[in-house]
């Protein structure tokens, strides 16, 4: 385990049965390392958007693409504030019946940029895969209106 990752498994208390990252990234430290270790394995890939999937998604995300001199793309459920043209993707229901909306603002993803997907937890990997493929379809979509 490398010194970071066993810091990270040190500071985030359970709660109820539920990991709390947000208290552990209020350390400012914390959060500064956190960033880094996220974007280290891509520094060579020439990202130029970070997307993170609402909510905690938004603050990994976010402190990626800073690291990275990316810019960052938020990719939301519905219900939040996201004006302007939207992609949206519906997922199909999981083994729990539930399906997951997703949304993106269809001006934040261009031909050719290269976008690193980031979520906070293995729970929603089904949406992470479903929403790495709406980047290139954006994308597609964008290219050949």
């Amino acid at each position: 385990m490398s010194g970071f990752h066993a810091e990270l498994v040190a500071r985030v208390q359970i709660i109820h049965g539920h990991a709390d990252v947000l208290g552990a990234v209020a350390d400012a430290g914390l959060l500064a390392r956190a960033a880094a270790a996220l974007a280290a394995p891509f520094a060579g890939e020439h990202v130029t958007k970070v997307a993170g999937l609402e909510a905690r998604g938004f603050i990994f995300g976010a402190a990626a693409a800073l690291e990275l001199g990316a810019g960052f793309v938020p990719v939301r459920k519905p219900g939040g504030i996201h004006p302007g043209a939207k992609a949206r993707l519906v997922t199909a229901p999981s083994w729990r019946g539930e399906s997951v909306t997703l949304e993106v603002q269809r001006a934040a993803i261009q031909p050719g940029d290269r976008v690193l997907l980031v979520d906070d937890e293995a729970l929603a990997r089904r949406d992470v895969l479903l929403a790495s493929r709406e980047p290139e379809r954006l994308a597609d979509e964008i290219a050949d209106p």
